[in-house]
């Protein structure tokens, strides 16, 4: 019931629910309605971890309402002091998703992340130390850079490059996947197209050299148990979203398609899908 849960209680409900990946847009609505209400009425039970566990869960299923602005508005008048690096780093980096993804760029989310920026940047690289967390921290970096930010994200330079330097780190596993599937879309796209391993935005990825796209045209392979949702079915996981859009922003566009996609086809219909999908991404 609204009128007795604690705040505690609904964020580890939209926790649970994150962590399951199932995410139904009623559910989660009235979970951060009853969150708001629960704050209003016992402000002194809510913490930075509640906030962050609601906030960080409805950016992966980039749940996005009027309610989730309103609790952003709220997080943005809250002292900060008590909060932990890791409160921080999920709230920036559901920021980031929530901006990239579900139209949450709003003057309610933006004075949050400038006032989330402002204190993790006071705090600096000696209090950032877990590379999850900084890894986030540069995710909600790009997105400040990308989307005009005021203050332009994070302002410690040595946080900064400790947070890129993360973020590499955090990409290994996706470096090793990439290196045993960059065999088969290149031997699809022989005679076609020149497809190489890149670094783009500090993620790893795959480049096709196409003569129409300067700066390539990225690859992304997905895996249904790393990058979507169990419930709905086919939606991207919000943080494999946040990775594509950036990936998709340094190169001149983005072909996605998923490893089973290219495990389950011979050579020819590799091929076939492949240079169909680079045609629709490059308009021809």
């Amino acid at each position: 019931r609204r009128s007795t849960a604690k705040p505690q209680d609904l964020s580890n409900t939209l926790q649970a629910l994150g962590s399951l990946r199932w995410y139904q847009p009623a559910v989660h609505g009235e979970l951060v309605k009853g969150l708001l209400f629960s704050i209003g009425s016992s402000t002194q039970d809510a913490t930075g971890q509640h906030f962050s566990n609601a906030l960080f869960s409805c950016a992966l299923s980039y749940h996005f309402d009027s309610n989730v602005d309103a609790l952003a508005a709220w997080g943005s008048q809250q002292g900060l002091q008590q909060w932990t690096e890791q409160d921080l780093s999920n709230m920036l980096f559901a920021w980031a998703i929530l901006a990239a993804t579900a139209h949450g760029d709003t003057a309610s989310m933006r004075a949050l992340a400038q006032h989330l920026f402002k204190e993790s940047s006071w705090r600096g690289s000696a209090r950032f130390t877990v590379v999850n967390d900084m890894g986030k921290l540069y995710s909600a970096h790009l997105e400040a850079q990308h989307g005009g930010l005021p203050g332009g994200g994070l302002t410690d330079s040595k946080l900064l490059q400790l947070a890129k330097q993360a973020t590499v780190e955090q990409q290994q596993g996706i470096s090793q996947q990439l290196s045993h599937v960059a065999d088969a879309v290149a031997v699809a796209l022989h005679g076609h197209f020149e497809v190489q391993a890149a670094m783009v935005q500090g993620y790893h990825t795959l480049i096709v050299l196409h003569p129409s796209c300067p700066c390539g045209l990225a690859i992304a392979v997905t895996q249904r148990n790393r990058d979507f949702l169990y419930h709905p079915a086919g939606q991207l996981y919000g943080k494999t979203a946040l990775r594509l859009k950036h990936i998709e922003r340094g190169c001149d566009g983005l072909v996605q398609c998923d490893e089973s996609e290219l495990q389950g086809c011979s050579i020819e219909e590799q091929q076939v899908m492949l240079l169909q999908r680079i045609k629709q991404a490059t308009k021809g």
